[in-house]
C-alpha cells in the first residue's frame, strides 16, 4: 500500500504517452472490421507463407492496414485492407484490386487466382465500433453490480471497475508504444476481445483479494481495513503470481509460434496480464483504502497509515488458507 501513489503515477504517465503518441501517428491504428475497407479470397497452386504475402503488398496498398489469413486450405489465403477504405466508388474497388495483382506479380508461376471480393462499408465498420464499445460498457456495469452485491460496499464495486478500466486503457496506450518501436498492431474485433478476456483475468485475481480482505475482517472486528489489507495482499501473493506465470507462459509461446494472424491478440494479451496483475494489486485495492479505507479510520479515530507489517501478519485469526 505504501508504494500505491507510485502505482498511479506510472499508470498515469504510460497512458498519457501512449495516447500521445496515437495523436501524432495520426490516431488509433484501427483494423478493417473498425474502417471498413475489403477483402478478397485467393488461391494458390502451393502453400503459401501469409506474413511474406503481407510483406510483398504493403508497398502496392500504400503502408494501409492489411492482413492475410490462411482460409480454409493452406493454399487459399484471406487478404484484407483498409487501402481507399473511405471511398467506395467502383473506380476504387478496382484501383484496390489492381494494385492486389500488382503485389502477387513475383507469385506469378504459383498462379494466384481472386476467387471472391466482399466490402466492409463505412456504415458497417460504425455499428461494428459502437457495438464493441457497448459490450465493454456493459461488462463493467454488470462487473459492477456484482461487486456491489457480493461485497456490500460501492466502495468495492468503484474500486474493481476503474481498475478494469484503467486496464483497458493500458493495453490501448502499448499499442501506440509498440508502433513507435516499429510492431505495428492493429486494432479490430481480435482486439477487442483481447481486452473482454483480460478484464476477466484482471477481475478473477481482484476478487480473490477482497474475498482474503473480507475474511480478515470478519475473523478480526477489532482490526480496521487499512490494517489488514497489507496482510491479505501478501497472502494471497503467491497464488496471484502462480496464475500470472501460468497464463502468461501461455500467451508468450502464443506470441512466438501462434503465427502472423494471432500476433496482435498474443500481445494486446501479455501487456493485459502484466497489468491486470499490476492493476489487482496496485489500483484496485489502494483506491478502496484511499476510499472506504480512509472514511472507516476516521469513524474508529485511527488512520490509513496504521497498518499490519509482514511480522504481525500470522497473528490474524482466519480459516482462509
Amino acid at each position: 500500500m505504501g508504494k500505491r501513489k507510485i502505482a498511479y503515477a506510472v499508470s498515469t504517465i504510460f497512458i498519457i504517452i501512449g495516447f500521445v503518441l496515437m495523436a501524432v501517428q495520426g490516431g488509433p491504428n484501427l483494423g478493417v472490421d473498425f474502417r471498413g475497407g475489403r477483402s478478397y479470397v485467393v488461391d494458390f497452386n502451393k502453400a503459401e507463407v501469409a506474413s511474406d504475402i503481407k510483406e510483398s503488398l504493403a508497398d502496392d496498398f500504400q503502408g494501409a492496414g492489411t492482413e492475410v489469413k490462411t482460409f480454409g486450405s493452406p493454399t487459399r489465403l484471406r487478404i484484407t485492407t483498409g487501402y481507399l477504405a473511405e471511398d467506395e466508388s467502383t473506380a476504387a474497388d478496382e484501383k484496390v484490386q489492381n494494385a492486389l495483382l500488382a503485389g502477387l506479380k513475383q507469385y506469378g508461376a504459383d498462379n494466384p487466382q481472386i476467387k471472391s471480393t466482399s466490402k466492409v462499408g463505412a456504415t458497417i465498420a460504425d455499428d461494428i465500433k459502437k457495438t464493441s464499445v457497448l459490450s465493454l460498457g456493459l461488462t463493467l456495469l454488470g462487473i459492477f453490480v456484482y461487486v456491489l452485491f457480493r461485497f456490500e460496499k460501492w466502495q468495492y464495486s468503484m474500486a474493481a471497475v476503474v481498475a478494469l478500466f484503467h486496464d483497458a486503457l493500458l493495453v490501448i496506450a502499448a499499442y501506440p508504444i509498440a508502433r513507435l518501436f516499429g510492431l505495428n498492431y492493429e486494432m479490430d474485433q481480435i482486439f477487442v476481445a483481447a481486452v473482454l478476456t483480460i478484464i476477466g483475468f484482471s477481475m478473477n485475481d481482484t476478487v480473490v483479494i477482497y474475498d482474503r480482505i473480507r475474511e480478515y475482517l470478519r475473523e478480526n472486528p477489532h482490526l480496521t481495513f487499512a490494517q489488514v489489507v497489507n496482510p491479505a495482499l501478501n497472502s494471497t501473493f503467491s497464488r496471484t503470481m502462480i496464475t500470472f506465470t501460468t497464463v502468461f507462459l501461455v500467451v508468450i509461446v502464443l506470441y512466438i509460434f501462434g503465427g502472423e494472424t494471432l500476433r496482435s491478440f498474443s500481445f494486446a494479451m501479455i501487456v493485459g496480464i502484466i497489468f491486470g496483475t499490476y492493476s489487482s494489486l496496485f489500483i484496485a485495492t489502494p483506491i478502496i483504502l484511499d476510499t472506504y479505507g480512509r472514511k472507516e479510520a476516521r469513524e474508529r479515530g485511527t488512520t490509513t497509515s496504521t497498518v499490519i507489517t509482514d511480522a504481525d501478519a500470522p497473528k490474524l485469526s482466519t480459516t482462509v488458507q
